[in-house]
């Protein structure tokens, strides 16, 4: 319940124009991740990718790298964004450490990412990872869209790692 009130919460956050929210640089990145790594196709790669360097920018994490292919924001050692577009992907990784999220932080994380994928890709495939561990936790979503693109992001917890979203998506040729 605590984690539902708190995904909640995200989504009434005050948002830039793209839907970031701009108040704290942990909650900053799960919106990113929720409104720009959970992707609807791949489209034109150039304009999306363009659109999603200009979201992790309103993250408020400094710029590392950005050019036509790569954008890599905050700290590589510390909380941290990448994306890159390939000639037909996209891919992004959110990286937040364990010092700064907890278990109940991955869970309003994964509600929040698992209501944008229910969202823009009703009955979807996914679930959570088989990973024995008691310090691990984890989800996967699985995508095949009429693009036709493939789509999938894993987002995983580890008590000493913290909490990792990557995403990616792929034009698919017939």
């Amino acid at each position: 319940m605590k984690h539902m009130i708190l995904t909640t919460a995200l989504l009434a956050l005050p948002v830039s124009a793209s839907g970031q929210d701009l108040t704290d640089p942990v909650q900053a990145s799960m919106a990113f991740a929720a409104h720009n790594c959970v992707f609807t196709e791949t489209g034109d790669i150039a304009d999306h990718f363009a659109a999603i360097q200009a979201a992790a920018r309103e993250t408020g994490l400094p710029v590392v790298v950005e050019d036509a292919k790569t954008g890599i924001y905050g700290d590589m050692l510390a909380l941290h964004i990448i994306v890159t577009a390939g000639l037909d992907n996209l891919s992004c990784l959110v990286k937040i450490p364990a010092s700064l999220i907890d278990h109940d932080g991955f869970e309003v994380f994964e509600t929040l990412v698992d209501t944008t994928f229910n969202e823009r890709h009703p009955g979807h495939k996914g679930g959570p990872k088989d990973d024995p561990s008691p310090h691990i936790d984890g989800r996967d979503w699985v995508i095949d869209t009429a693009a036709p693109d493939h789509i999938a992001a894993t987002l995983s917890f580890g008590t000493e790692e913290g909490v990792q979203l990557a995403a990616a998506a792929q034009k698919l040729y017939q």
